[in-house]
């Protein structure tokens, strides 16, 4: 019993010591995103109109900042996007949104100033930018699809999957040191299918069935500003 309390103790004056010695941020995060849909399954007649179709994106991150270098993201995504395909029966356009959850680290390797100035502030310059190198996982659910027409021959599944992401974050801070907007550029690679389409319809008399697939992989850029909400302390 000693041992286990002496274990909590330990743990909860870590915990104590680490938030005394971090920053935690929230982040509401917009953005634009090209995502990229494939044919999985070939079939006569079947053609997409679009493989890469531009969607928004829209959420918060948690950002946690041990040190100056590096930092711990979690949050929740929403995104809005389309698969676009053409059978001989049919246009057909796949609108749907879906939920992601990343867990990111970031890496601070240069720190870029801009305008110095004579005027007394934190960091000497107007505008100072660091920039990030991000990489990571998420975990990836398609949440609703809406079919612009109803086709009883057509089966729609919403599946889940996780993702790989790599990326470049640039955030901006201003005279007195404090957070401006922040930029990101992003990769995001799904791994397995994300929203599976399969038509069945005749084509010359014959019957063919196709599949396309979204694995919810795009590249992204995204527009953020940090607020800090636990202030550092010494």
């Amino acid at each position: 019993m000693k041992k286990h309390f002496l274990a909590i103790s330990l743990t909860l004056c870590f915990m104590q010591t680490s938030v005394a010695q971090s920053r935690l941020f929230l982040r509401p995060t917009v953005g634009l995103q090209m995502r990229h849909s494939y044919i999985a399954q070939k079939a006569d007649g079947l053609s997409l109109l679009k493989s890469n179709s531009l969607g928004n994106l829209l959420g918060l991150y948690i950002d946690y900042q041990p040190n100056e270098k590096w930092k711990f993201s979690t949050g929740a995504l929403i995104t809005a996007d389309y698969i676009l395909y053409n059978t001989p029966a049919l246009l057909s356009a796949i609108p749907f949104t879906s939920l992601r959850i990343p867990l990111l680290v970031h890496r601070r390797f240069a720190d870029v100033k801009f305008i110095k100035t004579k005027h007394e502030n934190p960091q000497g310059y107007l505008i100072r930018c660091f920039i990030e190198g991000t990489a990571g996982i998420s975990y990836n659910q398609a949440i609703q699809q809406y079919a612009i027409a109803n086709v009883p021959s057509r089966q729609i599944l919403k599946k889940q999957n996780v993702g790989l992401e790599l990326g470049l974050g640039f955030q901006l801070h201003g005279v007195r040191g404090g957070n401006l907007l922040r930029f990101d550029v992003q990769y995001h690679q799904g791994l397995g299918a994300l929203l599976e389409v399969k038509e069945t319809y005749l084509y010359k008399n014959m019957q063919q069935v196709g599949i396309v697939q979204s694995r919810g992989s795009y590249g992204s850029i995204k527009l953020s500003m940090p607020i800090r909400i636990a202030k550092r302390k010494n």
